[in-house]
């Protein structure tokens, strides 16, 4: 059967999918555009080049392989892990496949998850810590999402100070025509009054 360290290894491959997932759904969600009834609508990073790209390398990084472990165990799919069809989530597919190398292969397991792979004192190499670095530089308060997010909104009060410049320009230029209309009418008024005193004059 399954150790209890076996156990604890697999709640926490069931908390990283859990994460994982919650990042593409974030992903998805700060991205999507939807079509209704002809109306487009976008999300606040629709387009973004920067979320793609966290999107693809996520799922790339998800499935690289670690070097120097050696084994067959050096790939989540190798331990029953695998994308849910037409998504960027993950799931555990092959349940069997997963308590077999708990049970059989824990040992590489946790060298693949957590281990010290090349022996130099650190555990970068290691399959959490490549995620986590990874993720770090997007998330953290000066990471790239951050940076992002800084940036769109500067470009949102840049737009909305445009906006309010033109409207301000738009009731000087109503007020200029208004008050020129108003000095139109004043002459005319005048030309017809003078008008009407010439011709007095002339009867």
């Amino acid at each position: 059967g399954i150790s209890r360290d076996s156990e604890a290894l697999k709640e926490q491959m069931n908390k990283f999918i859990s994460s994982y997932n919650d990042i593409q759904d974030y992903i998805l969600e700060k991205t999507k555009i939807t079509v209704e009834d002809g109306d487009l609508t976008t999300s606040i990073l629709s387009g973004n080049r920067e979320i793609y790209n966290l999107d693809s390398k996520l799922r790339g990084l998800a499935f690289d392989q670690i070097e120097n472990l050696g084994g067959d165990l050096f790939r989540l799919e190798h331990m029953g892990i695998d994308f849910i069809g037409g998504t960027s989530k993950l799931e555990i597919k092959d349940v069997d496949a997963l308590d077999s190398a708990l049970t059989t292969k824990l040992d590489t397991l946790e060298q693949f998850f957590m281990g010290d792979i090349d022996g130099d004192g650190d555990n970068e190499e290691s399959f959490a810590e490549r995620m986590g670095l990874f993720i770090d530089n997007y998330t953290r308060d000066d990471g790239i999402l951050d940076v992002q997010m800084s940036t769109l909104t500067s470009r949102n009060k840049d737009i909305d100070e445009r906006i309010e410049e033109m409207e301000r320009r738009l009731e000087f230029t109503q007020s200029a025509l208004e008050s020129s209309f108003i000095a139109m009418e004043s002459a005319q008024s005048n030309i017809q009054s003078q008008g009407a005193a010439l011709q007095g004059l002339t009867l």
